[in-house]
């Protein structure tokens, strides 16, 4: 006969195994510590997400993944350039989908950006005697984000939105541009 004391302890390893297998499966193959955040993200992002997951489930390019944040040990909705850029989907799912308050629609005329794109001249093939345009060419706001100077990427940062749609496409282990936080 099994005590109540056995049962209660089975119960609670079993629910513990149920949640450890669902946070498993939206944790990418390996944690990350740093990312972007999703569109929207307001001021105390970290503070304000209460790693629910609705903006993971409700973007359309799969692109936000929950990863742990190293500095909160927390879960984070983030983006990974490399693995999946942000379409930043013009109706914005992911954002309709908080209902923590910690990603908020863009006001009147404001365009979000999630992030900055920066070239790393000494891994750019362009900057290193290849003609290579393929972030140019990747990238959704080309003569306006990214320009050609002398076949060389060059960012504006005032007009990028750190989609990473540049990074994603660079052809080079190390990429020659890579997408970080504002």
């Amino acid at each position: 006969m099994i005590t109540r004391k056995q049962f209660l302890r089975r119960a609670i390893d079993i629910a513990t195994g149920v949640v450890a297998d669902a946070v498993e499966k939206r944790l990418p193959s390996e944690a990350i510590r740093t990312g972007l955040f999703p569109p929207g993200a307001v001021s105390g992002f970290s503070e304000r997400c209460t790693s629910c997951g609705d903006c993971v489930d409700a973007c359309p390019e799969a692109a936000i993944e929950l990863t742990l944040d190293g500095p909160t040990g927390q879960l984070l909705p983030t983006i990974t350039p490399s693995r999946r850029p942000c379409a930043m989907c013009n109706d914005f799912p992911c954002i309709d989908s908080c209902g923590d308050g910690a990603l908020a629609p863009p006001l009147a005329n404001q365009t979000l950006a999630i992030g900055v794109a920066h070239v790393q001249e000494a891994s750019c093939l362009a900057f290193n005697g290849s003609a290579c345009m393929i972030c140019y060419d990747a990238c959704p706001r080309k003569r306006t984000a990214l320009i050609l100077e002398r076949n060389k990427p060059v960012v504006d940062a005032s007009v990028c939105s750190g989609c990473g749609m540049c990074e994603f496409a660079c052809p080079i282990e190390k990429t020659g541009i890579v997408v970080g936080r504002i």
